[in-house]
């Protein structure tokens, strides 16, 4: 009997303690969920078109001005001028069905070109029966590949002339092609690559 009236008492204690605790902590828990009807409420009431205008401009704004801090950054990271970076469109790379393939008839060894600086770094490097080989008889491959797929019409006629004058000259030539890239790249830093101007969208 003693025993039941102990189980009972620590019982009622055990409940009581729970209660007071429940009943201590509830003003918390209703006052964070009156803040959150509350929250609610203000975002679910409707705005006037003017202020939603204003809205929409404000993130548009911000967009637009972090787009803009974005490509500033981006042009200090990467470091290059607009003239530095059309002088790099010199050295861009033709497919390989569209490069030079040069042919040496002696031992049957080729190389490619895949743009007009390679192309002069070759010809510097190759022996003149390679040359020989592509400006023989009534053949000009050089002209040919200048005007058809570089179209570079100054070019195609400069070896034109060459090969008229002096046959398959290896000096001649690399002088027009060095001349040519000189040419190509004054005219580039005379007139720059101009990038957009940054403005809002």
């Amino acid at each position: 009997m003693a025993t039941l009236i102990l189980a009972l008492g620590l019982w009622l204690l055990v409940v009581s303690l729970a209660s007071f605790f429940v009943v201590r902590n509830l003003p918390l828990e209703v006052e964070a969920a009156v803040a959150k009807a509350a929250q609610a409420e203000a975002v679910a009431q409707p705005i006037s078109d003017e202020e939603f205008i204003q809205r929409l401009e404000t993130i548009v704004k911000s967009y637009a001005r972090k787009k803009v801090s974005e490509q500033k950054s981006v042009k200090k990271v990467d470091g290059k001028s607009a003239t530095a970076r059309k002088m790099s469109m010199l050295q861009n790379l033709l497919s390989l069905e569209q490069a030079f393939y040069f042919y040496n008839p002696v031992n049957g060894e080729g190389a490619f070109a895949r743009n007009l600086h390679e192309f002069l770094e070759t010809v510097r490097n190759l022996p003149q029966e390679v040359i020989d080989f592509h400006m023989r008889e009534d053949v000009n491959d050089f002209e040919d590949w200048m005007r058809s797929v570089i179209k570079d019409v100054k070019l195609a006629e400069e070896l034109k002339r060459i090969k008229e004058d002096s046959g398959a000259n290896k000096e001649e030539i690399i002088r027009a092609l060095e001349k040519r890239l000189e040419a190509q790249k004054k005219l580039l830093v005379k007139n720059p690559i101009k990038g957009p101007k940054p403005g809002y969208l």
